[in-house]
């Protein structure tokens, strides 16, 4: 039988410090880089892991096309789902990347007014329709996210 032991006091007085930062830059900064990557996906078609979105049906497409907006990637009739996100600061070490605001009927596709956070999650869990992820973090944001985190508060954990 062998005994291991560690010192963990330069461990425990970095989580002290890190405990006493402000995270309101980083998290600004993280909302931000989030909102652009899920923007660039929407324009490109394409689901958090990059892959294509599942086609339309063919009924909904042709109707789609009917109205103009058949060249479009999936979710970009009129930009407006992209233009809707939002970061919200919400304490010292928490933040929200989400969806806000209304979106009118497009004449020829929608017939209602409907929250954008209901569009959102209807195509992001696949609620009677084709499920299409747009709003999750990969590993190359996470490794962003966490390269960004690093450079920050790296100063602060020496």
């Amino acid at each position: 039988m062998f005994e291991i032991t560690y010192d963990t006091t330069e461990l425990i007085q970095a989580i002290d410090r890190l405990e006493g930062l402000s995270y309101e830059s980083f998290l600004k900064d993280t909302g931000q880089y989030i909102e652009k990557q899920i923007q660039k996906r929407l324009k490109a078609g394409v689901d958090v892991e990059g892959d294509p979105f599942t086609p339309l049906s063919e009924k909904y497409a042709e109707r789609k096309a009917s109205a103009g907006f058949g060249g479009q990637p999936i979710l970009t009739a009129t930009g407006a789902l992209g233009r809707s996100l939002i970061t919200e600061i919400l304490g010292d070490d928490e933040s929200l990347t989400t969806v806000h605001g209304t979106h009118a009927p497009i004449p020829g596709l929608t017939k209602v007014t409907e929250e954008m956070i209901a569009i959102a999650e209807r195509h992001e869990f696949g609620l009677n329709i084709p499920q299409r992820q747009f709003l999750d973090i990969n590993d190359v944001d996470i490794d962003w996210i966490m390269d960004r985190f690093s450079k920050i508060f790296a100063p602060d954990l020496r």
